[in-house]
């Protein structure tokens, strides 16, 4: 027997065939009100293709799944939302926001003016509540539940630049700027300003934050650990030899994944920044090029790689502790 969550009778219309005086419900994925005969369809009118299962695949002993990208250019950042039912998928493109599910399937889609940004200011993060931050040149946007945005803080006031973005577990946010302000702006929940950090010539492009506090700042130069305990920077962690770090992200049990640019190298680092392993995604190619990263609430690594498609890894804490070393030393 069929339960229909949000039942109508009367005069309701079903939003494909037209139909009057039938009982609808809700699709779960376009939230268009449709009879049953409609419903039961697949993919009904939103044109989705079927869901099918995704294989898992095994490169260089790494297990992972993949899923297809349809989105029209690179994507530069991305995030996973898990406040409702079902996890959401959010991909920052160049003048680009969507919103899909983790079938890859495309929910909603917001233009937005930033053609004039650098690849490194497009950031996305997400709060535990679900809501999405996304940076603009000069000012930070707010996804809101009605699926519309409106301006969370705005910092041309102080001539600066937005570039990454990091909510931290409080979901107080973390902000790298540039320009007028070179350094980390700390903002509560809400979008106040709490406090910023300067970096003096170090230009940050992401930020991380431990639980003890622990800043991990990503430049285009180097990767530094900054104590706010004891307000002080650690010496380079990590310098730039040849390729750069392009993004980074922390697992369940902070580890550190640096994402190198142009690669389809993961460096693995501990808390105190020694590095304990490297990952690669795929064969070394143009195509598995990681462009960006994430890691969600269930501890899955989700990376955009150039051939247009987004590697999934389940457990990604438990795959770096069993995965054999690849990186006996490293020049980057």
């Amino acid at each position: 027997m069929a339960v229909y969550s949000l039942a109508q009778v009367a005069n309701a219309r079903c939003d494909k065939c037209g139909s009057v005086d039938s009982i609808l419900s809700p699709c779960e994925v376009c939230k268009c009100e449709l009879c049953f005969d409609c419903k039961e369809e697949k993919n009904h009118h939103h044109n989705l293709p079927e869901v099918v299962s995704i294989p898992e695949e095994v490169t260089n002993g790494l297990k992972t799944k993949t899923l297809p990208c349809s989105l029209e250019g690179t994507v530069y950042s991305l995030c996973v939302t898990h406040a409702s039912k079902e996890p959401y998928l959010w991909l920052y493109t160049y003048q680009n926001l969507c919103k899909m599910n983790i079938q890859g399937h495309k929910i909603i889609t917001f233009d937005i003016d930033c053609s004039d940004m650098s690849k490194y200011a497009r950031s996305i993060d997400a709060m535990t509540n679900g809501k999405v931050l996304l940076s603009l040149k000069e000012s930070i946007l707010c996804v809101n539940k009605k699926n519309s945005l409106s301006t969370f803080i705005d910092f041309k006031i102080h001539n600066a630049n937005v570039y990454g973005i990091h909510i931290a577990g409080d979901n107080s946010v973390l902000v790298c700027l540039q320009g007028g302000k070179i350094g980390i702006a700390y903002l509560s929940k809400k979008g106040k300003f709490l406090k910023f950090i300067s970096t003096e010539e170090e230009v940050p492009l992401r930020i991380q934050e431990l639980s003890d506090r622990t800043l991990l700042i990503l430049s285009s130069r180097s990767l530094k650990f900054y104590w706010q305990t004891s307000f002080r920077f650690s010496e380079n962690v990590l310098d730039w030899k040849s390729g750069r770090g392009i993004d980074m992200c922390l697992t369940k049990h902070e580890r550190i994944l640096i994402g190198i640019e142009q690669s389809n190298e993961i460096l693995v680092l501990t808390q105190s920044g020694s590095i304990e392993n490297e990952v690669r995604l795929g064969e070394t190619s143009f195509e598995s090029e990681i462009q960006c990263m994430y890691i969600d609430a269930a501890d899955r690594l989700w990376a955009y790689v150039c051939s247009g498609e987004i590697v999934v890894i389940e457990e990604v804490s438990k795959l770096i502790r069993e995965h054999p070393r690849i990186l006996e030393s490293t020049q980057l």
